[in-house]
């Protein structure tokens, strides 16, 4: 092999090594500048139930317009709607429904609710 062709092998290698370094510290700043988060975004709903709640959160109206669509048994599964003793779902969390009034604005008395499964009131069946 002639002292010519050694010479354009070495450059060769020299470039194709300074082109993997240039690639390193390149995927390195852009690391240093956007690092990647490991683990999961806890501001994302993991289950169902907490999906429901935060899709339909803009609006209490709406969300208890939604509530009012389950059933009993998805009704407790959420943490924002409660099952009242008029067997019905509507919006509410532990401390009872959040619309406790009738048409003509004056508050009911609910004799029990259940919230995530857990009966609230004086008349706990």
């Amino acid at each position: 092999m002639s002292y010519k062709s050694q010479k354009n092998i070495l450059h060769l290698i020299m470039y194709i090594i300074a082109f993997f370094l240039w690639l390193f510290i390149l995927q390195t700043i852009i690391g240093v500048i956007n690092p990647t988060k490991e683990g999961f975004d806890d501001s994302l709903p993991i289950n169902k139930a907490d999906s429901f709640c935060t899709s339909n959160i803009s609006s209490s109206n709406t969300l208890n317009s939604k509530c009012n669509q389950l059933t009993r048994n998805n009704c407790g599964q959420t943490s924002c709607c409660v099952w009242t003793s008029d067997q019905q779902c509507v919006v509410g969390g532990s401390e009872g429904p959040i619309f406790n009034s009738d048409d003509n604005g004056k508050t009911q008395i609910m004799d029990y609710y259940y919230h995530q499964n857990t009966c609230y009131g004086s008349k706990c069946p």
